[in-house]
């Protein structure tokens, strides 16, 4: 009788990590379609803010991927290092960009992205040297880390929003809370493993967060991306 209670336990555990780590994988395709979308238009238009914003969803999409590795057991080092520090770098980048007010501000965030990035990729690639963390408290910091940049995305975009009135910027804002409310919600389970379905609605959270981010950089503008006056804000451009 105790066996069977633990086997059904164990099956249930099993279904909600394939579910979550589904859910992962969905996240990542999800990035990468945003990427590629930016990497598209920047080919059109030029655009050193589309190209950052690009870059910064092929960093987030390619940290999920690396991170669903380890999650999936295709490897068995400390990949989620990976994950952690590429999507700090992404989401960091995409908060940025609200700041940036002249093509030469945009300029300097583009070169200090693509060397970051390339960084980053050596990181990566030297994931098979790094050790595992020793404790939880260890990723709870990173996640700490992205969670509170993105939430301070959403606070900026807020604050442009009650002064600017317009969708872009309240999409924006909607867009950086889910992201944040995403990564927040994974803290339950680097303490405590069984708590599997956080990362379904982090994971989730966040496919929804990239979708409406993606929606506000589609929205219409009066004037194309790269086209404008240095005088307007770079966030409030989209492709």
């Amino acid at each position: 009788m105790l066996d069977g209670s633990r086997s059904k336990v164990l099956q249930r555990f099993m279904n909600n990590q394939i579910l979550a780590n589904t859910t992962f994988f969905v996240l990542g395709l999800v990035c990468f379609i945003i990427a590629i979308r930016a990497f598209y238009m920047y080919a059109l238009t030029k655009s050193d803010f589309i190209f950052v914003i690009g870059l910064s969803m092929a960093d987030i999409g390619i940290s999920v991927i690396v991170g669903y590795m380890q999650d999936s057991h295709v490897v068995s080092w400390n990949a989620h290092l990976s994950w952690y520090i590429g999507t700090i770098l992404g989401v960091l980048f995409l908060v940025l960009g609200s700041w940036v007010n002249s093509y030469q501000k945009i300029a300097a965030l583009k070169r200090w992205l693509i060397i970051l990035t390339a960084l980053y990729f050596v990181q990566t690639l030297l994931t098979p040297f790094v050790p595992q963390f020793s404790n939880p408290y260890e990723p709870a910091v990173l996640n700490v880390i992205r969670t509170s940049i993105a939430l301070v995305g959403s606070v900026r975009y807020l604050l442009l929003y009650l002064s600017k009135r317009t969708r872009f910027t309240l999409f924006m804002c909607i867009a950086f809370f889910l992201i944040g409310a995403g990564f927040g919600v994974l803290t339950p389970d680097l303490f405590n493993s069984s708590m599997v379905n956080f990362l379904t609605l982090g994971y989730s959270l966040r496919i929804v967060g990239y979708s409406v981010l993606l929606t506000a950089y589609s929205l219409p503008k009066e004037q194309a991306a790269g086209q404008v006056k240095p005088a307007r804000p770079m966030s409030e451009k989209a492709y």
